[in-house]
């Protein structure tokens, strides 16, 4: 029996989740925004009192490693961190993205779908993915404009779904954009991923470990779209 908790604190919210082989057992998540730094180990406390699991009956912790909020990808990973280093437990990395589309794995309604996550002015941090979680284009910090997606939106109707995709339907302004603003990161869908991570031993150094900031984008110069 593996039991994974999973940490996302990728968003302006957070969760936190316990899988247990693969199934969710429970989640804890808190809608105040930026609340990680002082919320999060509690929410971890209560989850684990809720479900009657002792922290060390943990197999590993699974974190999303972004890109997203760079205050809460640091909460959250020092926490993920701190609980493997105390019980020496391995640590799992899961993209944000990737976790974001994971339960769209299986639709068939959009030609694309394209998990995005606002940045700053016209910025995201996105992918684009094929139905059956085909992935087409990997974690990129992209400035929208009306050129961005082109080829895609040409081809059929592109979900963008997140933070980010009212941005990016409301510049590109094709008609084969399509906007689902409600979508947010979740540690259930992290956790998912996580149960697969374990069975093939994709851990990461638990030392070493540092986010998918992609900070070079935040601090450098405009990149073309």
């Amino acid at each position: 029996m593996a039991l994974i908790l999973s940490i996302e604190s990728s968003a302006a919210n957070f969760s936190v989740a316990i899988h247990q082989d693969g199934v969710c057992l429970g989640t804890e998540k808190n809608f105040i925004q930026r609340a990680a730094a002082a919320e999060l180990a509690p929410a971890i406390q209560q989850l684990c009192s809720t479900l009657a699991i002792k922290m060390n009956q943990l197999s590993a912790v699974a974190v999303s490693e972004g890109p997203g909020s760079y205050t809460g990808l640091r909460i959250g990973s020092s926490t993920a961190k701190g609980i493997c280093m105390a019980l020496d437990i391995p640590l799992i990395a899961v993209n944000t993205l990737r976790a974001m589309v994971w339960p769209l794995r299986n639709d068939q309604r959009y030609r694309y779908y394209c998990p995005v996550l606002d940045a700053r002015r016209d910025e995201v941090y996105c992918m684009v993915f094929k139905n059956h979680f085909e992935e087409l284009a990997a974690t990129a910090a992209v400035v929208v404009n009306q050129n961005s997606f082109g080829d895609l939106l040409d081809e059929g109707q592109v979900l963008f779904f997140g933070s980010g995709a009212e941005k990016c339907v409301r510049i590109t302004g094709h008609p084969n954009a399509c906007a689902d603003v409600a979508a947010v990161p979740e540690a259930e869908f992290v956790g998912e991923l996580a149960w697969n991570y374990f069975n093939a031993a994709r851990f990461v150094p638990v030392a070493g470990f540092e986010p998918l900031y992609l900070k070079e984008f935040l601090v450098g110069t405009k990149p073309k779209a």
